[in-house]
């Protein structure tokens, strides 16, 4: 459904990016607008302009000032944003591994147990539901599925999208709640998972199944796998679906292999 590895170190990246684009723009912006206040206001002083133009320069020139002084505000807050919490970089170095995810080495408890930022925690729950799930524990996954999609936690991003994602696929696959399944489909491909070609099919192939749409499903299931074997995703493609995959091959095929 996601190339999780992939994704994660393009989002590290854009925030290194980002962070200096806006510290460097900021300032440039404060410069400039620190200037031209002082320019102004030597011209008012200095009687560079008639006594009737004097005030409408003293209110640009303060609006320049203000302006100077919001853009070293954002040039502050830019310098000083925080990189990626211990959580998302554990889990990070975790999925950068390859392995499913009862192979990483981690547990829920133990991630969760780690600091994160509230824009991180949909990574962050995505990442120790798919220990949860691997591993066995459905009632742990449950409840993480429901913090992870309730009002409380910011979907941040393709995370977001994922959460939702998961969350059709276990409703189909092991609660068998045919409805929640494809409500929650449907609420990923608002969030944009329908316009990545691929993108949301093993979700898509978990839900036709529960509905009965046998050949549907296994259509949609081909189309994945298909999709994972494109060499420039094949390495990621199957992070934090293993579980799914298994399920699906076993209940779509008489020989799973």
């Amino acid at each position: 459904m996601h190339c999780w590895s992939v994704l994660r170190q393009m989002e590290m990246w854009s925030f290194k990016v980002t962070r200096w684009f806006t510290f460097l723009a900021s300032t440039v912006a404060a410069a400039g607008a620190a200037l031209l206040a002082l320019l102004l206001l030597t011209a008012g002083l200095t009687g560079g302009v008639d006594a009737a133009s004097r005030v409408g320069v003293y209110l640009v020139a303060g609006g320049a000032v203000l302006a100077s002084a919001f853009s070293i505000r954002v040039a502050i807050r830019a310098w000083r944003a925080a990189p990626p919490g211990p959580a998302a970089a554990r889990l990070h170095q975790a999925i950068a591994t390859n392995r499913r995810a009862r192979e990483w080495g981690l547990q829920p408890d133990e991630l969760l147990g780690l600091a994160f930022s509230r824009e991180e925690e949909s990574f962050v729950l995505l990442g120790a539901f798919a220990v949860a799930v691997d591993g066995g524990d459905h009632t742990l996954a449950a409840s993480l599925l429901e913090r992870g999609l309730s009002d409380q936690v910011i979907l941040h991003g393709w995370a977001g999208r994922e959460l939702w994602l998961q969350g059709a696929t276990f409703a189909a696959l092991n609660q068998g709640d045919r409805g929640l399944a494809r409500h929650r489909l449907s609420r990923a491909e608002q969030k944009g998972a329908a316009k990545m070609d691929g993108y949301a099919s093993l979700a898509g192939a978990a839900v036709a199944l529960t509905e009965g749409q046998l050949d549907v499903a296994r259509g949609l299931l081909a189309g994945w796998l298909e999709l994972a074997k494109n060499p420039k995703v094949a390495a990621h493609i199957a992070v934090g679906n293993h579980w799914a995959l298994d399920l699906l091959r076993a209940r779509l095929y008489t020989d799973p292999a």
